[in-house]
């Protein structure tokens, strides 16, 4: 049984489109296999070592709940699997309706391969890291609409070398190439560029400074929860 979306945080000075408010209300089309992937959480996010390691582990977890909450939540996505070598998320997974796919531990872009097979191909697929906090169903079924406007599509990271989210057609075959500067390789091996319909979908959090930047946007349930933890007078500073 799915869980309810968690109430989310949303920064009062960033408002949402007319277009955006309208996907709330309305599904997008049907037929996504979302395919997400973290490693396992003794060696994930090693750039949020100055979370100290049970901060780095809690917020790794934390923010593989928040896409996975948010993927299992999205009227148009028929099925969530993770890829990963963790029991812990694994169950977490488990829990919110998602499948699960031992990671085959060759590679990140393995992993994102074997998640997308066990479909079968019947679906649109989506790539997604397991370090979007800020993801909600509202957002991820708004940047589902935009994508499927072409076979293979791609969400580039704030930066601009890095991606957020890759997509294909049923008929397709993604040529998978994350990793740094995974973006210029996607567009080479013929993606098209996607605009993220809000700027948050393009926050995903390798460092410290990356996930102050994602609280100033709103995070999920999981993370907002975790990071109160780590830093309350931080969180207080920052959010809303």
């Amino acid at each position: 049984m799915r869980e309810s979306t968690p109430a989310r945080e949303t920064r009062p000075n960033v408002p949402m489109t007319p277009q955006f408010r309208h996907v709330a209300e309305q599904d997008a089309p049907r037929g996504w296999h979302v395919v997400v992937c973290s490693k396992p959480l003794g060696v994930a996010k090693s750039r949020l070592a100055g979370a100290g390691a049970s901060g780095r582990v809690a917020l790794t977890l934390a923010m593989v709940e928040d896409v996975l909450t948010a993927a299992t939540a999205t009227p148009c996505v028929q099925r969530t699997t993770l890829v990963t070598a963790c029991p812990e998320l694994a169950a977490v997974a488990r829990a919110r309706g998602a499948g699960v796919v031992p990671d085959p531990g060759n590679g990140l872009n393995a992993a994102f391969r074997s998640g997308a097979a066990d479909a079968g191909g019947k679906y649109w697929t989506a790539y997604l890291p397991g370090d979007l906090p800020c993801l909600s169903p509202e957002l991820l079924s708004a940047a589902l609409i935009r994508m499927a406007a072409h076979p293979l599509s791609v969400i580039a990271d704030r930066t601009g070398g890095g991606t957020t989210m890759l997509t294909a057609a049923p008929d397709e075959t993604a040529s998978l190439r994350f990793g740094r500067g995974s973006f210029s390789r996607h567009l080479a091996s013929g993606a098209r560029e996607v605009t993220p319909p809000r700027a948050e979908l393009a926050c995903d959090v390798d460092s410290l400074a990356d996930l102050w930047n994602a609280v100033g946007y709103g995070v999920g349930r999981a993370t907002r929860a975790a990071i109160r933890e780590l830093s309350p007078e931080r969180y207080s500073e920052t959010a809303p």
